[in-house]
């Protein structure tokens, strides 16, 4: 049987994302060590000028929300 997987994605956005997908990652782990659990900043895959623009942009929306 092929071993089951889980892929947590996030963005690194200033408000605790990457913490809480990390934490959620050593939950599976602990409750279900069978299970392979990756977690991803898609930031890593994305154009370098969407990695500069997106943080400012959401900074600059949520303050103004």
């Amino acid at each position: 049987m092929e071993k089951k997987r889980i892929l947590i994605l996030y963005v690194p956005m200033g408000s605790g994302h990457g913490a809480a997908a990390q934490a959620i990652e050593e939950a599976f782990v602990k409750k279900y060590p069978a299970f392979e659990v990756k977690t991803v900043n898609i930031l890593d895959f994305a154009f370098d000028i969407f990695k500069k623009v997106l943080p400012k942009a959401y900074f600059l929306v949520s303050s103004k929300a």
